[in-house]
């Protein structure tokens, strides 16, 4: 906060650099609307793209105890999925949380304490994308060991059903959690007081930029957590992201929406555009697919095609 007192006391300027060089509005939205861009590019390498792969990698090995040769064998699209999701969605999220927190620390407008609570969120976030994948993959390949066997007896089969529920359930609940987090962490270390006009005013057609973005991406997501069924994890965190902060914006306002001015938060506009897109693309689904009974997830694309 002391940061923030000096730096509006500079002639009232809360957006003065190093020896005060005036900072950019428009030029820092367009870097981080890029880093966006990038992270938007991995989530649909990662879902896209691995579908088309097609292959087995196999590692034999010899059992010690019995001197048995054995062979793992894992899907090369789970391979590209795990470097993808794992390593890429984490280092595009790393990139876009740090420009987005150096943006506002250069503007002297995200206290230090806010600064590494948002770095340890993201730590959170790293270790449920990387975490749930890795879970996911692997379990895939004992999903299908153990779904041969399911018929043979009760313990095979309650076997089969906790396999498949870490496979199918938690793992990707896990990843489109961290994912969600990443983007709240964006949208928190985005500073709720008004804003000088001149310094955050962009154009037009960079916040229709960022709408565009959210909208391409609440579609994709939600389709890639269908496919994992955690499509209602997407909906109620992304409508949880934007009710707070809009009640954020309303009582920090003076009970007023004031704050808002999307044209210069693009990231507001973003959010609003990705919720709006994951919502319609749900009812489109289901509408196709339907429901499944007695539990609220969206039938899988290979179950319906």
């Amino acid at each position: 906060m002391d940061s923030i007192k000096s730096a509006r006391s500079d002639g009232g300027n809360p957006y003065k650099g190093v020896g005060g060089a005036e900072l950019a509005g428009p030029q820092r939205v367009v870097s981080r609307l890029v880093t966006l861009l990038a992270f938007i590019i991995v989530l649909g390498a990662g879902y896209l793209l691995s579908k088309y792969i097609e292959g087995t990698i196999r590692f034999p090995f010899t059992i010690a105890e019995t001197g048995v040769g054995a062979v793992f064998k894992i899907r090369a699209s789970d391979v590209f999925e795990i470097v993808t999701w794992s390593f890429g969605l984490v280092v595009a999220g790393y990139l876009l949380v740090a420009v987005n927190i150096e943006t506002w620390e250069r503007h002297a407008l995200l206290p230090s304490r806010k600064r590494n609570l948002l770095s340890h969120a993201f730590v959170v976030a790293a270790l449920l994308i990387a975490g749930g994948n890795v879970v996911h993959v692997f379990f895939n390949q004992f999903n299908g060991m153990v779904d041969d066997l399911a018929g043979e007896s009760i313990g095979a089969w309650n076997l089969f059903v906790l396999v498949y529920f870490i496979d199918e359930h938690i793992s990707h609940a896990m990843i489109h959690i961290g994912i969600l987090l990443v983007l709240a962490i964006v949208i928190a270390s985005e500073p709720v007081a008004e804003l000088p006009g001149e310094a955050t005013r962009v154009k037009a057609t960079v916040t229709m930029a960022a709408m565009l973005l959210g909208f391409v991406m609440g579609a994709l997501q939600l389709f890639a957590a269908v496919e994992g069924q955690a499509g209602l994890v997407v909906l109620v965190g992304s409508w949880a992201m934007l009710v707070t902060s809009l009640a954020v914006h309303y009582k920090r306002g003076g009970r007023s929406f004031d704050t808002l001015r999307p044209f210069e938060r693009p990231y507001i506009g973003f959010l609003f555009c990705f919720v709006v897109a994951a919502t319609i693309a749900a009812l489109l689904w289901s509408l196709i697919a339907g429901l499944w009974p007695a539990y609220p997830f969206f039938a899988q694309p290979e179950e319906v095609f």
